[in-house]
Order: structure tokens, then C-alpha cells, then sequence
């Protein structure tokens, strides 16, 4: 088996009572993941973890089990990463530029990467 890619969360605390981290941590029992073989079940764990990380933006956790739609999600969430970056790095230039021109060419587009994240964030609650 090779594992093409990596996901990691991180900060989980036990005993914590953030409703999406308690239904995360009880979606992982041996009992409720597939058990076909290895693979299954390792791809069964790295499906919940990538519910934990949209469940940390929408605040809602939803394990799924339709091939599909965790591709769906997965794009959304690499979708969602790329878009966040984008718009710290323009909130960045925005703040440092000189014209006022340039400033509102700036913001604009930061808007338009905004609109964009609010698309991505409704994917990954189950909307179009």
C-alpha cells in the first residue's frame, strides 16, 4: 500500500466538550468503521479525520461513507487551504499598499476569494 497523501489534525483535547471534536472522537470505535481489510479501515479513519477538519469550519461533523461525496469533501477542503492562503496573502498587500487605487484593486479581489471560501465552506456542509 502507498499512501499518496497526508492529513493531519491537530489540537484535539480529550475531554473536551466541543460537540464537533466529542462526535469525531466516537466516530473513530473499531465497531463503527468498515472492516473489509487494512485499507478500508485506514481509509475510514482518514475520511473521519477530513469530517473533523470541515467540521472545524462549518462546526458541524458528518461522517460519510459515499465514495463521492468524500472526494467532494476533499476537494472542497484542499479548495478551501488554497483559497485561505490567498486571502491572508492579499490582506497582506492590501495593508502595505501605498495607493488608494491600489488598495481597492486589492480588496476587490480579497472579496471575490471571500466569496469564493463561503462557496467552498456550503460544499462542505452538504450544499451546492
Amino acid at each position: 500500500m502507498v499512501i499518496e497523501g497526508v492529513v493531519a489534525a491537530t489540537g484535539l483535547k480529550f475531554g473536551a466538550s466541543h460537540p464537533v471534536q466529542a462526535a469525531f472522537l466516537n466516530s473513530l470505535l473499531l465497531a463503527q468503521q468498515p472492516r473489509g481489510n487494512l485499507y478500508d479501515l485506514y481509509a475510514g479513519w482518514l475520511s473521519r479525520i477530513e469530517a473533523l477538519l470541515a467540521g472545524r469550519l462549518t462546526g458541524v461533523f458528518s461522517a460519510i461513507e459515499d465514495g463521492e461525496a468524500i472526494e467532494e469533501r476533499r476537494k472542497a477542503l484542499e479548495e478551501h487551504k488554497r483559497l485561505s492562503q490567498e486571502a491572508a496573502r492579499l490582506k497582506g498587500l492590501a495593508g502595505r499598499a501605498k495607493q488608494l487605487r491600489q488598495k481597492v484593486d486589492l480588496n476587490n479581489q480579497l472579496q471575490l476569494v471571500n466569496d469564493k471560501l463561503l462557496r467552498q465552506r456550503n460544499i462542505l456542509v452538504g450544499g451546492a
